[in-house]
């Protein structure tokens, strides 16, 4: 297949097709196809009661698209605490540098939860006709990429 660039990218997520990184340190990309994907229904997603309690607190800001490539590098970057601590990413410098483009070019975008000026949660995916695909979420903060799926599924909706 070409390279990895925008052109690439759209044209692979319209036939159902994904890459992934072999390695957060490596510049090999593999595609996938999966034969299920999992699907979110707007306006009936189920929000459980206590993430409903840290919603409404509402002591976090949300932004769209302010922040990609911070948010994208943050999925990359290593877990230090938590069950995934140490483990590896799929999102590569190739990875990073083509769905930045991507971003560039308005298919893809972030939603960004802030507390206090500092990036607590966030996720990033691309838009394509009337799907959005998510591919990452990160957190720092308690619940921080929960509120952040539960702020996109609202817009979208």
């Amino acid at each position: 297949m070409k390279a990895l660039d925008p052109d690439v990218l759209l044209a692979a997520y319209a036939q159902g097709a994904f890459p992934m990184g072999t390695g957060r340190d490596t510049q090999d990309i593999e595609w996938y196809s999966a034969r299920q994907r999992g699907i979110i229904p707007l306006g009936r997603a189920h929000v459980p009661r206590r993430l409903q309690k840290t919603l409404r607190q509402h002591n976090y800001d949300i932004t769209i698209n302010r922040a990609f490539e911070q948010v994208i590098a943050a999925c990359a970057a290593p877990r230090t605490v938590g069950p995934w601590e140490d483990a590896d990413s799929w999102i590569n410098p190739p990875i990073i540098a083509a769905y930045t483009q991507l971003h560039r070019r308005g298919h893809a975008h972030s939603l960004e939860v802030w507390r206090s000026g500092a990036l607590i949660g966030g996720i990033y995916g691309v838009h394509l006709g009337r799907a959005f695909f998510a591919e990452s979420m990160v957190s720092y903060a308690r619940d921080g990429s929960k509120i952040a799926l539960v702020h996109l599924l609202a817009r979208l909706h």
